[in-house]
This record gives C-alpha cells, sequence and structure tokens, in this order.
C-alpha cells in the first residue's frame, strides 16, 4: 500500500452525488429505527459513485492499481470501495451487520477507492474496525472526526509508516495497531496462488535488475554507466509508480543496506 493524494473530487459527487446524499440524510431523519435497520432501505445510487469519470480518476492517481495490494487491475476498473462501508459496518470479523452503514458519506470523495476484488469482495466486506467503538458515528448527525479507525487510509495516512515487507509478505512496522488490522481485514498475506506468483515473478525481477546494476557499476565503461543510470531511472520508475511499490521499496532498502 501507498500513499495515494487525490485531485478535487469529480463534478459529479459534488453536484448529483452532494444531492444524493442529502436525500439519504432526509429519509434517515423521517423513518423509524426499524426503517433503517432494513437491509437496503437506503437507494444508493451506483452511477453516481460509480461513474466512469469517478473510476477513471481513481484508476490514474491510483497507477491502475489497487488501493490497498497494489495488484494490477488488468484491464479493468475494480470495484469503487467505500472505506467507510455504504450499506453495513462491523467491527470485527463475525459480528452481526450493523444496519444503516455509512449511508452519508457512499458519494464522498475521501471515502472512495479503486480495488480488487480480493481485497474488496473476499477479505474487507463491511469491516470498519475502531480504536473505540464506543465513538463511532452512528449518523450524519454524529461527528467522523471522533472516530479512530484502525484500517490505513490511503490518502490521509502514509502508509509506509505502519507497513513494512519481508519479501512478499507485508507486516505492521512495530506490530502497531493500524497496520495489524489493515493486513488481517485485507487479507495482505492471503492472496490467490496466481497473486502470490505474480508478486514473486515481479520481486525476482527487481533482484535480477539490482545484480546487473552491481555488475555494471564494478566495470565502469561508458557503455555501463549508462546502463546503470537506465536501470536506476527503472528502479526509481517501479518505487514510484509500479505495481507493488511499497514491496519494491522494502526489497531495494533491504538489498542496498546488505550488499
Amino acid at each position: 500500500m501507498v500513499h495515494i493524494p487525490k485531485p478535487p473530487a469529480p463534478a459529479i459527487l459534488l453536484t448529483d452525488g452532494i444531492a444524493k446524499a442529502l436525500e439519504h440524510s432526509e429519509q434517515y431523519d423521517s423513518s423509524t429505527p426499524e426503517q433503517r435497520r432494513a437491509k437496503k432501505f437506503f437507494p444508493f445510487e451506483g452511477k453516481i459513485y460509480g461513474s466512469l469519470t469517478v473510476r477513471e480518476i481513481l484508476s490514474i492517481v491510483q497507477h491502475g492499481k489497487c488501493a490497498f495490494c497494489e495488484t494490477p487491475l488488468l484491464g479493468c476498473y475494480g470495484d469503487v470501495e467505500h472505506f467507510r462501508p455504504k450499506a453495513a459496518w462491523q467491527q470485527q470479523k463475525g459480528d452481526t451487520p450493523h444496519y444503516p452503514g455509512y449511508y452519508w458519506l457512499v458519494y464522498d470523495w475521501d471515502n472512495l477507492f479503486l480495488s480488487c476484488e480480493y481485497c474488496n469482495r473476499s477479505f474487507k466486506k463491511n469491516l470498519f474496525p475502531l480504536a473505540d467503538p464506543t465513538k463511532r458515528a452512528l449518523s450524519h448527525h454524529d461527528n467522523i472526526e471522533d472516530e479512530e479507525p484502525l484500517l490505513i487510509h490511503p490518502t490521509f495516512d502514509n502508509p509506509e509508516n505502519f507497513l513494512g515487507f519481508r519479501g512478499r509478505m507485508p507486516y505492521a512496522i512495530n506490530g502497531n495497531a493500524k497496520g495489524e488490522a489493515t493486513i488481517l481485514l485485507f487479507g495482505l498475506r492471503k492472496r490467490p496462488d496466481k497473486i502470490r506468483k505474480f508478486q514473486n515473478i515481479h520481486l525476482q525481477t527487481i533482484t535480477t535488475l539490482l545484480e546487473a546494476r552491481d555488475t555494471y557499476s564494478d566495470k565502469p565503461t561508458p557503455e555501463n554507466l549508462s546502463r546503470v543510470q537506465r536501470i536506476n531511472r527503472l528502479l526509481q520508475e517501479y518505487q514510484s509508480v509500479g505495481m507493488y511499490a511499497s514491496m519494491t521499496q522494502a526489497l531495494i532498502r533491504d538489498y542496498n543496506t546488505n550488499s
């Protein structure tokens, strides 16, 4: 996971999105507690939060990767994932889903990311743990600033402060709670075989580039120095916008430390 700065919100979220969020809030205020707990009480509009414009901008700022595991989305836009779940929430796995979810944030730009199906559908789902569950915002009348989420927010947090890597395996730096919860709830250690193989091939590619750089550096002819420069540029790209950038950064740091 890497930090994802975002540009200003797409226009559709500031027009149709705000209008729809106000509708949801008015619907909440005019309903009974029993009605609000209905599974499909709020008519969420996927054509707004999942619009082509929203997907395209997220794909650009996320460099075509899942916001959480950095797996390339391979020609599709992925799922538009709500950081704070829209329909229902669970404090921990196995809890009964609590309805409603964060209905007033369904079209909020800060709450939207592109996710692969494994992170979204197989793992996170409605999970959104807080350090202090008693401070959870249960409606638009509450202040989400009182919450302390246990999941890393790719825009508001710097994932490098919480997550490290040993090979392809993530770990929570100094056992921090945010890192541990993010790894567990997004299943970052439980990728399918095809993804694990893809990650291993990527790490081997980076290692090969590093070894080639050292070999050329040992014989600093003009041609070899040019090769070293090209490899360094490629490695820099892998660390900034390439797939598995955070994993790549960790591998390069460890290699440079031990070589």
